[in-house]
């Protein structure tokens, strides 16, 4: 509005992005143009040139791509003829691996179901049925479960793992009903595996991690026992699970009191994240464990005293905590250790949102599948990477064997990302 002051320190607008392609057009203005309303006549006497984001809708072509016909003598002296086409991972589908993967992308990483992707075609004239979306996303499911197993090698080699697990619908086709499945994270520092099992028992995460020998840090879920009890298995316990309980506690005092020294915990965690394992343990033993013997005594003189409720909320987070005290303070000892386990909960809320969206799996098999691309996809987001990019260099080097798959993984990728190393000539 006319008379208002720009204030004397307000930054400007923020630059468009200057890599974008540019394309120059000239604006004529309709006679009923807004500006124009109760004026007697309008001249032109000069231009200006302002600077506006555009987008073009979404555009589906066919590509005829012209392949040669080969007369091929193989080494065992077969002769044989053949049409050597680009290879895709749906086969002889009608569809590139481009736009399969741009539509798992839009699926797994920007939530957007296949029913709305077919949807999305539809308004363009594009008629492709949910179901073959669907299909052809499994397809390529199948062809990364080779790199699913690399990135699950790579976060087996750390020594601190994460884990954790989330409800994942699967519908059961002849009662018309969902019943929980369960999607499980194991997270490292090079990456984060998904598993979709049927229950949570917990079998299955000890079964998937019975050759790993380490720290595996969780929460205090019995069915994680199996695994956590096995001799070449030391716990961890997540300190975030612990502050939670007490920041929801009605006991505003003594919630304060437990409040600020988890904090002083943490803030020695800021100051030495970017120092070696071995110069952390140094740290956490000078600083964080007279915190955490405060902490001890604090949570022991509570639990002895009979003014807090054991059913109260201050009493079950003080009992919480006591319970897995050993788990707790054994990060300090440990220099690769965090100390949470936020990096392997925040990689479920992917599948919050997705469950927010999709509802449900209508099958095992798509909801292996999309564990395996969410493994991919999620891993490649945790270096920074753009899963689009990433995807079609990697579909193309899997197709050509042109690398071993440990140098495919999104770890190994960002590497030689990092190095100036490309996987495309």
């Amino acid at each position: 509005p006319k008379g208002r002051r720009r204030p004397e320190h307000a930054g400007g607008r923020n630059p468009l992005c200057q890599h974008l392609p540019r394309r120059s057009s000239t604006y004529v203005p309709p006679g009923d143009h807004p500006a124009l309303r109760g004026t007697l006549t309008h001249d032109q006497i000069a231009t200006a040139v302002i600077k506006r984001y555009e987008i073009d809708p979404v555009m589906v072509y066919v590509a005829d791509i012209t392949c040669p016909v080969m007369k091929i003598t193989h080494a065992s002296g077969a002769v044989y003829q053949e049409t050597l086409t680009p290879p895709t991972v749906t086969g002889r589908s009608q569809v590139s691996d481009r736009f399969v993967i741009h539509s798992a992308i839009d699926k797994v990483a920007d939530h957007l179901p296949s029913c709305r992707q077919s949807k999305r075609l539809g308004r363009i004239d594009c008629d492709i049925e949910r179901s073959k979306i669907c299909r052809w996303h499994i397809a390529l499911a199948t062809f990364l479960k080779p790199l699913w197993d690399a990135i699950f090698a790579e976060v087996q080699a750390e020594p601190v793992i994460g884990i954790d697990d989330s409800v994942h619908r699967l519908i059961v086709a002849d009662r018309s009903v969902c019943k929980q499945g369960r999607l499980w994270a194991i997270s490292g520092a090079s990456g984060i595996c998904y598993q979709f099992t049927e229950t949570r028992e917990g079998k299955w995460i000890a079964d998937l991690l019975k050759d790993y020998d380490g720290h595996v840090m969780g929460d205090a879920y019995a069915g994680h026992n199996k695994l956590l009890n096995r001799d070449d298995i030391l716990a961890l316990f997540c300190w975030a699970h612990v502050r939670r309980k007490f920041f929801e506690s009605a006991d505003k005092r003594r919630r304060k009191v437990m409040l600020q020294l988890i904090g002083r915990l943490y803030d020695i965690e800021r100051e030495i994240a970017e120092l070696p394992p071995d110069q952390r343990v140094v740290q956490r033993q000078q600083r964080a464990q007279p915190i955490l013997a405060h902490i001890h005594e604090t949570l022991s003189a509570w639990q002895a005293d009979p003014a807090i409720l054991p059913k109260s909320g201050i009493g079950r987070a003080t009992s919480y905590a006591l319970k897995i005290w050993d788990g707790l303070k054994r990060y300090c000892t440990i220099g690769a250790a965090p100390i949470d386990n936020n990096r392997t909960e925040q990689g479920m809320r992917p599948n919050a949102l997705h469950r927010k969206n999709s509802l449900f799996s209508a099958t095992v098999k798509g909801a292996k599948s999309y564990a395996i691309l969410l493994t991919v996809i999620q891993s490649a987001l945790m270096h920074d990477l753009n899963p689009e990019t990433y995807l079609n260099d990697v579909v193309e080097a899997m197709h050509h064997k042109r690398l071993p798959m440990a140098q495919l993984t999104p770890a190994a990728y960002a590497a030689r990302e990092k190095a100036g190393c490309k996987l495309r000539s």
